[in-house]
């Protein structure tokens, strides 16, 4: 389950809304915004390549209506040039090389069984199931380490922090 997921479960606490929404697909998904949109984009570039990017989107002077299938798929040529200056910017971070120089596998599924407590008799277990971006398995010393691209609108850390918290 992905964070929204959770988050959306959380808030509503409806079994047959989350059913609908998540399984049988009768409440469609809300439409996508123009930061998601752009958040995809930026993580495709990263976690796929550029040219899968240029393949999937096109730039057109006047988008179609948030309705129209196609409508994530096409971007301005602001939303164009904040997507390359975004990936760009993280592909010229110290931290980007080194996680490109560890060879990290690429969103793939990750899920194993995660002690998460104990009771006087036995530890309390939990499966665990994710796509994250990125992750490096340490096997000398039994780790892994996760890393999951996140987009954002500002830059400050009091308001990121707290749309993390909304988001999920």
């Amino acid at each position: 389950l992905s964070g929204s997921k959770i988050s959306d479960w959380l808030s509503c606490g409806d079994p047959a809304y989350w059913y609908k929404r998540y399984i049988s697909g009768e409440i469609p998904p809300p439409l996508m915004t123009d930061s998601l949109v752009v958040g995809k984009a930026v993580d495709m570039i990263l976690t796929q390549s550029r040219a899968h990017f240029h393949a999937s989107y096109e730039v057109v002077k006047r988008r179609c209506s948030r309705e129209d299938p196609d409508f994530p798929y096409q971007l301005t040529e602001a939303m164009y040039e904040d997507i390359l200056g975004m990936a760009d910017c993280v592909e010229r971070q110290d931290c980007w090389r080194e996680l490109m120089e560890k060879k990290p596998k690429i969103q793939k599924k990750l899920f194993g069984e995660v002690k998460v407590g104990t009771t006087p008799n036995q530890p309390i277990t939990m499966e665990l199931c994710g796509i994250p971006d990125f992750f490096v398995i340490d096997k000398k010393n039994k780790k892994i380490e996760i890393h999951d691209i996140k987009t954002a609108n500002t830059i400050n850390p009091r308001k990121y922090y707290y749309h993390c918290l909304e988001y999920g």
